[in-house]
């Protein structure tokens, strides 16, 4: 595409939905990213190249064709648990107002409408340029993205699950006035605690030796379709573990530490994705294995039973129960098991055994 000067481009356009996509990609448990898209939808835009302000946009996104490649996945996601497809079909954009941040880069602001819920969102849109296509076609491209919280949607299936965010990557154009719409929305996925690149020394922050051991959400919501657990080893070192009833598994490597009373950090080092199988204890298949530096910072609290990491295996009393203001592998809860736990016991050891870690010498 050629960089076309926006004033140029003044006129009405539709998108064409054979050059533009609606796609998401989501920090799904906070491990493993899952790409999906939307693949019907249609909408038209009013383009003023001159007064950009005046520009105006709308989508209507056919809720039942969200795709992750999952079919059982997809299948939940269009009951009334989310999306609700049979009777909420449509997912609907309007702009209200269009603001220049720069030459190529807008702020388009609207109401979003998921089901019978309809909030305000902003959406920033970059302008990649325009071209004629050989049939004469008029092709004009936008990227932008937007964070998305389904629970502000009434979208709470599993509370702890807080987090839809959103980065949609799209080149929008249409039959010879073919612009794009800056107003498309794509959700993703995600258990979103606040975290920040950054790194940390361990050996001036704290340990809480409450944390020890393992945690695992599965005994507090009992049919649930997915299980998250976590792991705090006393050396610092822990893993996150995330598995899926659709046999999903994802394991995050981190350092742990408390900065503060009630506060925990979490920076991942490793992360492998992959699924589960019924003949495997641990990974049937591995996706992806590579480094990370994501850090996680929550806010914590220990409430009933006291965790003890010396604690014999089935050791009698209520067990404690880890409560996280943000949730962590989606889950906000966790219960303490009382039972001995190690670096053998992560299913990440099989492909990166610990002594091999990055940052970390053998036998550390």
């Amino acid at each position: 595409m050629t960089t076309t000067p926006l004033t140029s481009l003044t006129g009405n356009y539709s998108l064409d939905p054979a050059h533009t996509q609606i796609g998401f990609v989501a920090r799904h448990a906070m491990v493993t990213k899952v790409r999906g898209a939307f693949n019907e939808f249609e909408g038209t835009a009013h383009l003023d190249g001159t007064d950009p302000s005046k520009s105006s946009a709308t989508v209507t996104i056919k809720a039942a064709s969200i795709d992750t490649r999952n079919e059982q996945r997809d299948g939940h996601l269009r009951t009334n648990d989310f999306l609700d497809a049979p009777n909420f079909p449509d997912i609907t954009f309007v702009s209200t107002g269009v603001e220049p941040l720069d030459d190529n880069r807008f702020r388009v602001t609207g109401d979003l409408t998921i089901k019978d819920v309809t909030r305000p969102i902003g959406i920033e849109f970059e302008y990649q340029g325009a071209a004629t296509d050989p049939f004469g076609n008029l092709r004009v491209g936008f990227e932008g993205s937007v964070p998305i919280s389904r629970k502000e949607y009434g979208i709470t299936w599993r509370a702890a699950v807080s987090w839809w965010a959103t980065r949609s990557s799209w080149s929008s154009t249409c039959p010879r006035s073919g612009r794009p719409d800056p107003a498309c929305f794509p959700p993703r996925e995600e258990g979103l605690c606040r975290r920040a690149r950054i790194g940390h020394d361990r050996a001036v922050t704290p340990l809480d030796e409450r944390l020890t051991g393992l945690w695992d959400s599965a005994p507090l919501e009992q049919g649930a379709m997915e299980a998250s657990a976590l792991v705090f080893l006393p050396d610092g070192r822990g893993w996150s573990r995330f598995e899926s009833f659709s046999s999903e598994l994802s394991v995050g490597r981190f350092h742990w530490h408390c900065p503060g009373p009630g506060l925990l950090e979490l920076r991942y080092t490793w992360r492998v994705d992959g699924r589960w199988g019924p003949d495997a204890d641990g990974f049937a298949v591995v996706e992806h294995s590579g480094p990370d530096g994501e850090l996680i910072r929550t806010g914590y609290r220990l409430d009933g039973g006291t965790p003890s990491p010396s604690a014999a295996p089935g050791a009698g009393g209520a067990p404690a129960r880890l409560t996280l203001d943000h949730p962590v592998e989606l889950a906000h809860a966790f219960a303490h098991l009382r039972r001995p736990v190690g670096p053998a016991d992560d299913p990440s050891a099989a492909v990166l055994p610990y002594p091999q870690e990055p940052g970390r010498t053998p036998g550390s």
